[in-house]
């Protein structure tokens, strides 16, 4: 029986393919959006992104707030970047809209970018360094 939702391919676009990386709450992967049409193009359980920058709608967040509905609200944009050995280096990185309208580090400081970002199944979350 049918859910209603097609099936995303798990296939990666080529390295240096811009994009935008946000967790799927209903399968648990990460899904990877073509900036362009906006459109998510892969489901994946590991991804990398070079010259990652968070990407937040304040309007959604308030929008997920005030309803308390879920809604994809925050991205981190970047370009596919080959996976690293250590997929747990880093920082985690942590966003949620109830809280506040930015991706935060374990400190509680803002996080406004870095040179790489890793996502992982296991882990969550993206994890910087």
């Amino acid at each position: 029986m049918s859910n209603g939702h097609t099936s995303k391919p798990s296939t990666l676009p080529p390295v240096g393919t811009p994009v935008w990386i946000h967790r799927n709450l209903q399968n648990g992967l990460w899904s990877v959006t073509d900036p362009r049409t906006r459109r998510v193009i892969a489901h994946v359980p590991a991804v990398a992104v070079a010259d990652a920058a968070p990407k937040v709608s304040a309007a959604t967040c308030r929008r997920i707030r005030e309803a308390g509905r879920r809604r994809v609200g925050a991205w981190i944009t970047g370009t596919i970047a080959p996976l690293p050995a250590d997929l747990t280096a880093g920082q985690p990185l942590r966003f949620n809209p109830h809280r506040g309208d930015a991706f935060t580090l374990p400190d509680g400081s803002e996080w406004s970018g870095s040179a790489f970002v890793t996502f992982t199944a296991d882990h969550g979350c993206g994890f910087t360094r």
